[in-house]
């Protein structure tokens, strides 16, 4: 099975006096995989009634996530133990905590509080990040 978050080769070689084949295959994850993913929670969204997440990309110490809601989800309360930033790709939605709720609109951003409880709800069909780490 190839693994999609590395380059993979696969490799056969040829030579006419054994007479062996060689073929040569690379597989990389790119920018256009990533943009790929966007666009399938995208398309998830009009049929969807709950969140839809998919890890965009994972290092050592960060992950970014791909959040989509579909207008009127909620992505119910729950606190985070890492640093996060919520950033707006498209759409609107509500930032809420216990005594605050934010507007966001596409490209708006906010810092989400280590062990604060929070929810996000979506005003319209959104899609956003939310960056750990």
């Amino acid at each position: 099975m190839l693994n999609k978050d590395k380059e993979t080769s696969i490799g056969i070689v040829y030579d006419s006096k054994r007479y062996d084949i060689t073929i040569q295959v690379t597989i990389r994850k790119t920018e256009t995989m990533k943009n790929n993913i966007i666009n399938e929670i995208a398309n998830q969204l009009p049929l969807s009634d709950k969140p839809i997440t998919r890890i965009l990309k994972k290092g050592t110490d960060s992950k970014t996530i791909i959040l989509g809601l579909k207008g009127g989800v909620i992505l119910k309360e729950h606190k985070t133990n890492t640093p996060t930033t919520l950033l707006i790709i498209k759409g609107n939605v509500v930032y809420k905590e216990k005594d605050r709720q934010i507007k966001l609109v596409t490209f708006e951003c906010i810092d989400i509080p280590v062990d604060v409880i929070h929810a996000v709800e979506a005003t319209n069909d959104s899609i956003c990040l939310l960056i750990q780490g």
